[in-house]
């Protein structure tokens, strides 16, 4: 199916938004092509500028300290930055923010230019089923091809030129010419260059400071980025492009019809002989010279690469699939899967907001970071439903490795709680306090549980009980006693109101209201609540799993739960619905869907809920109002877990946010909330590539399947239209397939990895169990309850006919392919369900 999906873009793509996205999961490259030129940029996520900016110490370095001098503040006031200490705490907090480093590192620019009198691209076609990019050349009369991919094990990438036959072709180029990157800091030192024209190679190497203070080189972050000791001691990338041809020297006429000799990094090609051609992203840096053998041929090594990277994608592609009569819909699937790859692999840093795509300022914004309001967690919410589970580990190690440490430390030095507070904002790099501190965004309780949440999520979707112990419960408890701890301060136990209830206090509406001249909407706050519900009882139910036992901590998590303030609510046109703070109007615009939380991420909500819950959360997303920007995936996610996506509009949505490049960008879509008439809505677009729409598979698999409640119920918001897929991730660890047509589910298929009780909505609803001897049964609420065996499938069918009953369940064991289609068998009297259960 990915095959039918590729990206294609007509005549040059000069823009770096234009461009072709190749990648590895580390490696990324972004390859424009202009009318005399194709440019390869490259970045890899374990690249970092990894200086760290520490300002003096504070003197108001606690956050009781904070407390007492904010609760002094006059709530007369019309900001709290009208008070002059509070505009010192501010500025000095937000100063280390300011700084342009820590970033993402862009690694520099490979230039492969041709004589446009005899050259001219036409255009360029991006094959997603296996990271091929082919660009179409007219050459001297003749057609020719320029393929190019990313090595799936190296930082590489692989060009070479062909014919309309795949045969190799002539070399259209005249020159080869690298570039660091123009963003390179001044303080850095000079690229070190390595130039071997007799047997093609052209290389630089750039150093970098590795220190904590500005200017000075200390080997204080020697693990930063580069996972691995040895890398970080030399602080230094290179890229190294190898040729096998000779190159000549070059002598260019300027602009005064004069010669001058080209940089030692530009060469000219000696030869028109096919080319192929490696260009290698270093790390640690190497001599350029020292990758080349003798009698080393780099055609024979593309060929074993080529094989290697087929090998690869079709893996890839086995995992999950969908087939969907809305050929738009699923080509946003495939396409954004694919993206997902070329920027997460095991055993990478987890990539910033923008990902390992990058050139200048381009992809560098806000540090590159991870934003923990929602926009790094994003990236990872298709991995568990698409069932690549594998892709969300580099989250998981960043939260292990760094957030967690520098949590435990945070929350011991500022608040003097057991724990972990969690960062609100994160970069890969080794710190010894979070890089945005002090008194607003940070304070949000309820980041601290929105960073763990999807190390539970990754315990549910695959039932990995070891990974529940050894990466998961650890995070989740931690959390889960700073959180305890926090709410046990008497200003949240003894209930604000006098109401026997524990309050949230301080709390923040996301990007919506920092603190206040007396606390005016700072206080139990939907986000700091319902994430704070989430996480008692994914802690409470690990701790059962696991029989952990530390039962002050699990009553008090208990005792939360019980006394929790309820959700802030307001009277819309549509009626009472929930809103971000007590005292909000229904009709504030948001940046991001917070009054849904409680629908998703926080799986609350579901469409077996019962009526008035289930009814207030639909009124919630009808009053809703917000901004854009943040709500591409998230707000139309929540949609379809109420039932009520409108997919033609979701459609019209993406194309109003997609870009040539196929990914999609944030775009505003209303005036009125934190932005004017006249501000851009288009604002966001050129920052980087915004890695947290390759969430988008996640709506569709919503709409397809649902599991979140625990129960599995198939095509929830699916009103027309065939559909069928093949295994797509259900809660318990089950992997679920089935096919619709002409608005009814025709079969079902079920396996399971580690064994258990899959519940599922019976599609049919007059249907029965065949022979209910079997460890199988139909509820009266609708269930299907099937016990399947570890390494076991089932297959669920309606009969039609009226033939003999002769159907016997026989043993279906998992022959090493979960995905294989079930056979339909034999038709059975009446309407009924097939079970085969070993």
């Amino acid at each position: 199916m990915a095959r039918r999906h590729a990206i294609q873009h007509e005549g040059p793509a000069e823009d770096f938004f234009e461009g072709a996205l190749l990648g590895n999961g580390g490696l990324g490259c972004v390859v424009t092509t202009r009318p005399d030129a194709l440019a390869l940029h490259f970045g890899h996520n374990d690249v970092w500028d990894a200086r760290v900016p520490d300002p003096p110490e504070s003197q108001d370095d606690t956050f009781a300290k904070v407390m007492e001098k904010l609760k002094a503040i006059p709530a007369s006031i019309s900001h709290l930055r009208d008070d002059p200490w509070y505009e010192a705490h501010f500025n000095y907090n937000f100063s280390r923010y300011g700084e342009t480093y820590p970033r993402p590192f862009p690694c520099g620019t490979v230039v492969l230019g041709f004589d446009r009198r005899h050259t001219e691209v036409l255009r360029h076609r991006l094959r997603v089923s296996n990271g091929l990019l082919q660009i179409e050349l007219l050459h001297k009369g003749s057609t020719l091809f320029v393929e190019v991919f990313a090595d799936a094990v190296a930082d590489r990438v692989w060009l070479r030129t062909v014919d309309e036959s795949g045969t190799p072709a002539t070399n259209p180029f005249m020159r080869i010419a690298v570039y660091p990157d123009a963003t390179t800091p001044k303080e850095f030192p000079a690229p070190e260059i390595e130039v071997h024209p007799a047997i093609g190679i052209l290389s630089f190497v750039q150093r970098m400071l590795s220190s904590r203070n500005k200017g000075q080189t200390e080997p204080d972050f020697c693990g930063l980025a580069f996972r691995s000791s040895g890398a970080l001691e030399d602080r230094r990338i290179s890229l190294n492009v190898n040729h096998p041809d000779r190159y000549r020297p070059a002598i260019d006429p300027n602009f005064e019809n004069l010669t001058q000799s080209t940089p030692p990094l530009e060469k000219y090609f000696s030869s028109a002989e096919p080319l192929t051609a490696s260009i290698t992203l270093l790390h640690p840096a190497g001599s350029a010279s020292e990758e080349h053998r003798t009698g080393h041929s780099l055609a024979a090594d593309r060929a074993v690469a080529w094989q290697k990277n087929v090998g690869f994608w079709d893996g890839y592609w086995s995992a999950a699939r969908i087939e969907l009569e809305d050929e738009f819909l699923e080509g946003v699937w495939y396409r954004n899967l694919y993206f997902l790859r070329c920027v997460l692999r095991p055993g990478t840093t987890c990539p910033g907001i923008f990902g390992n795509w990058m050139r200048g300022h381009i992809g560098t914004a806000w540090h590159g970071d991870f934003h923990l309001n929602y926009n790094t967690q994003q990236l990872f919410w298709g991995c568990f439903s698409s069932n690549h589970p594998e892709l969300h580990l580099p989250y998981v190690h960043e939260v292990n490795g760094r957030m967690l440490p520098l949590g435990r430390a945070w929350a011991t030095n500022y608040y003097g709680m057991r724990g972990a507070c969690m960062p609100y904002c994160a970069v890969p790099v080794d710190m010894e306090k979070p890089l945005l501190v002090g008194a607003d965004w940070s304070w949000g309780i309820g980041i601290s549980a929105w960073v763990v949440q999807s190390l539970w999520w990754h315990y549910r979707y695959t039932a990995d009980r070891a990974f529940l112990a050894t990466e998961a419960f650890p995070a989740l408890r931690e959390v889960t006693r700073f959180i305890t701890d926090f709410l046990s301060r008497a200003e949240c136990w003894s209930g604000m109101d006098g109401d026997g209830r524990i309050h949230i206090f301080p709390s923040l509406s996301q990007e919506l209201y920092r603190l206040r001249p007396g606390f005016r909407f700072n206080r139990d706050g939907i986000v700091d609540l319902c994430m704070t519900r989430f996480l008692m009882r994914a802690y409470l139910d690990a701790a059962d799993i696991l029989a952990d036992d530390e039962p002050d901590l699990r009553a008090k998590a208990a005792e939360i739960l019980d006394r929790l303030a309820s959700y802030p609510t307001a009277m819309s046109g549509e009626g009472m619905v929930w809103v971000s703070m007590p005292g909000e109007s229904a009709d504030v615009i948001h940046n991001a869907p917070q009054p849904l939380m409680p629908v998703f991420p926080c799986d609350e909500v579901s469409l077996q809920s019962p009526s008035p819950e289930l009814e207030m959360a639909r009124r919630t997303y009808r009053s809703h109002l917000n901004e854009g920007g943040n709500e591409l995936v998230f707000l139309n996610l929540q949609a379809a877990r109420l039932g009520c996506l409108d997919l033609e509009r979701f459609k019209r949505q993406i194309h109003y946010c997609l870009l040539p490049n196929g990914t999609c960008t944030d775009m505003n879509l209303m005036a009125g909330g934190r932005h004017d008439d006249l501000a851009s809505f288009s604002f966001m677009k050129r920052m980087g590539i915004w890695v947290e729409n390759f969430a988008l598979p996640s709506v569709i698999n919503e709409c397809l399947m649902q599991s979140h409640s625990g129960t599995i119920q198939l095509f929830p918001n699916w009103a027309s239209g065939d559909a069928a897929f093949v295994n797509l991730r259900a809660v318990g660890g089950f992997l679920v397939s089935a096919t619709r047509r002409n608005n009814a589910v025709e079969e079902v298929r079920i396996y399971t990895e580690t064994g258990g009780v899959a519940r599922i909505l019976n599609p049919w609803p007059l249907a029965r169990i065949h022979r209910p001897g079997m460890e199988a049964r139909l509820t009266e609420d609708r269930l299907i309850e099937l016990e399947i065996a570890a390494g076991c499938a089932c297959e669920l069918m309606e009969g039609r006919t009226t033939a003999r009953d002769d159907v016997g369940d026989r043993e279906h064991r998992h022959d090493g392919n979960p995905g294989a289609q079930p056979s339909r068998g034999h038709e059975v009297a009446a309407k009924h369900l097939r079970t085969q259960i070993p």
